[in-house]
């Protein structure tokens, strides 16, 4: 019979062949369904991959048309050799040049000063152009910021305004501050939906210049971009504890600056940044003539002008010591900049105050200039803008003097001169001069903004995903940080 087991066939004891075909084909079929499922797990996580793939690289393609390509990168136009480009902008005439006064007025000295090295500033303008315009704090009325954003949605501040001051004189030296006020620090929509410190009311960006006192000449500038000190120079060398990111481009005696859309990062304007005057707003200060009107719309704008501020109400208002609850203050928080033994203590303001965001991390909320603190140098917050010589001889490596013959915010804010406002200080000016520069050091420092942006920070959004990589070879890895990083990048 077609059933029957042969006489000599082996049994497992209850008549069935231990290795009969009918038991050798189950087991066959068995295996044919675990590698068919295994197959179908594999190909439908395969297609679930490319299926997100596709449709984050369609997101990145509407994210551009939509908001406008981000370049963090420090662009120079340095090529090593020197200078290798130079920096022309459209304009209708130049900057007017006022007479200088007698210095012996100086007051009126001081002023022209301010006003001879104001700068140019190249506006890259976002998806929401009505935060991207420089204007004044108190352009509603009043000096409290949280209202601005609203405010301004029912009417729109009229002109552009640059807030601008000598800040400090020294034996060698004139340093002068500017700062751009803009109505909020927004983001990306997708950044903004995960990242809940990538946007807040009110931001405050800005930049030093150091003059020097026998030629009036520019020599350097600091700029802050985003949590970091960036120098420039017409030299192009540096000995200290900064590379030299940047030439310092001028028209005339103004420096020229770029300010970026969005976060509103400023660094000196390089010549490649003309490729984005399709979507900028190009501000000169006024000095006597119209204020133009500011649009808040997406179109390129060559030649406007903006008044200029002094920083004389911002010190009137940081004079005081705000609450956090207190709703009607410029500023909130407080920064102890002597030592925690002192008799006194001395203190200063720390943020902007805003509607939103006071709970979020210290990085990512306005400060006004003596709250930028750059994390990767050994300069205490505070004394970039209180004592601007420690800060450039530290980053360039020159010899410069320190002894202060004027001091704007140590005589309005505490009563003091500079070399006494220095030495209430909790900090050894020596350990920052003789901080080491590495190639490790710059490359901590300077990671996130390279050209090709290869170590952009990825713990927002991918920081569970890549675990699962760990293990995976150095290519795969590799591999898989190039395709984030572009990511993040396109997406903000």
């Amino acid at each position: 019979m077609a059933n029957a087991t042969r006489a000599d066939a082996p049994t497992d004891g209850e008549g069935e062949a231990k290795d009969s075909p009918t038991s050798a084909t189950s087991l066959w079929a068995a295996g044919r369904r675990i590698a068919r499922r295994f197959g179908l797990i594999v190909g439908t996580g395969i297609g679930l991959l490319l299926v997100l793939a596709v449709a984050i690289e369609i997101l990145m393609v509407v994210n551009a048309r939509v908001v406008g390509e981000i370049d963090f990168s420090l662009r120079s136009d340095w090529d090593g050799a020197g200078l290798s480009a130079r920096l022309d902008l459209p304009q209708s005439g130049g900057i007017p040049a006022r007479p200088e006064p007698d210095p012996a007025d100086t007051a009126a000295w001081r002023s022209w000063l301010v006003e001879r090295h104001a700068p140019v500033i190249v506006q890259l303008v976002g998806h929401h152009p009505e935060w991207d315009l420089p204007v004044a704090i108190d352009f509603d009325g009043n000096e409290d910021p949280r209202d601005n954003p609203d405010n301004a949605a029912r009417d729109y501040p009229e002109h552009a305004t640059v807030y601008g001051e000598l800040t400090a004189v020294t034996e060698d030296s004139y340093y002068l501050t500017y700062s751009l006020y803009h109505l909020r620090d927004y983001d990306h929509p997708v950044r903004e939906v995960i990242v809940r410190t990538a946007h807040h009311d009110g931001d405050n960006e800005g930049l030093h210049l150091r003059v020097d006192r026998a030629s009036l000449e520019v020599k350097a500038a600091e700029t802050w971009f985003h949590n970091r000190f960036v120098l420039c120079d017409r030299v192009g060398e540096s000995s200290g504890t900064d590379p030299v990111h940047g030439v310092l481009h001028l028209e005339g005696t103004h420096p020229v600056v770029y300010a970026q859309d969005l976060g509103h990062g400023v660094r000196c304007a390089q010549s490649r940044d003309t490729a984005d005057l399709a979507r900028s707003k190009v501000f000169r200060p006024a000095l006597g003539r119209p204020l133009t009107p500011l649009r808040p719309d997406r179109s390129p704008e060559p030649d406007l002008t903006y008044a200029l501020d002094d920083f004389d109400r911002w010190y009137v208002r940081a004079a005081n010591d705000p609450a956090e609850t207190d709703s009607a203050t410029l500023f909130v928080g407080q920064i102890t900049l002597s030592p925690v033994d002192a008799e006194v203590p001395t203190t200063a303001v720390q943020y902007i105050a805003g509607r939103d965001r006071e709970d979020i991390s210290h990085w990512s909320r306005p400060k006004p200039m003596w709250g930028w603190d750059d994390i990767w140098d050994g300069i205490p917050v505070a004394v970039w803008h209180f004592l601007p010589s420690y800060s450039f001889a530290t980053r360039s490596g020159e010899e410069l003097s320190h002894r202060y013959l004027y001091n704007r915010p140590a005589e309005r804010l505490y009563g003091l001169t500079g070399d006494e406002l220095a030495e209430r200080i909790d900090w050894d000016p020596g350990s920052a001069a003789a901080r080491i520069r590495t190639a490790d050091t710059e490359r901590s420092k300077w990671q996130n903004f390279d050209a090709g942006l290869t170590e952009m920070e990825r713990k927002h959004y991918w920081w569970a995903a890549e675990q699962l990589v760990v293990n995976v070879s150095s290519s795969a890895r590799r591999l898989f940080n190039r395709y984030v990083t572009r990511v993040f990048s396109n997406l903000g």
